[in-house]
């Protein structure tokens, strides 16, 4: 006889989701990830990606870079990335076996053809949780992010020296009310400091929700 309450059915297809450990290194997230890091050239956007890059453990198997100019991967070039392209890459194309990193370098994506979007859509949702896939968007617009790929990513990484009218939106997902997020900052970052970082975390289990730079964890009520 089967109990009155909703039984966990474990799916095949998500049998290597990871999840929060007590020792896990806090920028090791549990695959798989959706993240957006959103802030000025030279804030250290690709230093940040190739960071939970590295940490990964166990590593990523498969190493995707989709780039503006599909030839170019100098900024790539230590981490020995398997692909650089220039296009969205079709979810069907995704090597389910392999853990796989895909990350979006100031790509264009607000303004693809429909098509394009449709694969897109289809990374963030069904590939990344079927197809052993995480993925990074790194973007000098907050704007530029379509509103999907808000709603479906879990780690948010934001700089200094952005709209903050627009990275409010960012904020409520952490519960955060009006201007809670131009608190963080002004409590936790040095203003001359391009490179200090905001980073909200809504994985599920996460030990760190909100954070700077990562590693120095808030504790108190989002900064007031």
């Amino acid at each position: 006889m089967i109990d009155n309450k909703l039984t966990i059915i474990n799916n095949a297809d998500k049998k290597w989701h990871e999840e929060w450990t007590p020792q896990r290194n806090l920028c090791n997230f549990p695959h798989p990830f959706r993240a957006i890091l959103i802030g000025r050239p030279g804030c250290g956007k690709t230093s940040t990606a190739q960071n939970m890059l590295i940490r990964q453990t166990p590593c990523f198997e498969h190493l995707m870079i989709v780039h503006v100019d599909g030839e170019y991967s100098q900024e790539w070039d230590e981490c020995d990335p398997t692909e650089v392209i220039d296009h969205v890459p079709n979810f069907k194309d995704i090597d389910g076996k392999r853990k796989t990193l895909i990350v979006f370098e100031d790509f264009e994506i607000s303004g693809l053809k429909r098509d394009d979007q449709r694969l897109l859509s289809r990374l963030f949702g069904y590939c990344s949780t079927h197809k052993n896939c995480s993925l990074i968007v790194c973007q000098q617009d907050p704007k530029a992010v379509p509103a999907l790929i808000r709603r479906l990513s879990n780690i948010f990484v934001l700089w200094r020296g952005l709209d903050m009218r627009v990275l409010d939106g960012y904020g409520t997902r952490m519960g955060l009310d009006r201007g809670g997020l131009k608190r963080l900052f002004e409590k936790y970052t040095k203003r001359d400091n391009m490179y200090d970082s905001i980073w909200l975390d809504v994985t599920q289990g996460t030990p760190a929700p909100v954070r700077v730079n990562c590693y120095q964890i808030v504790t108190d009520q989002f900064g007031e």
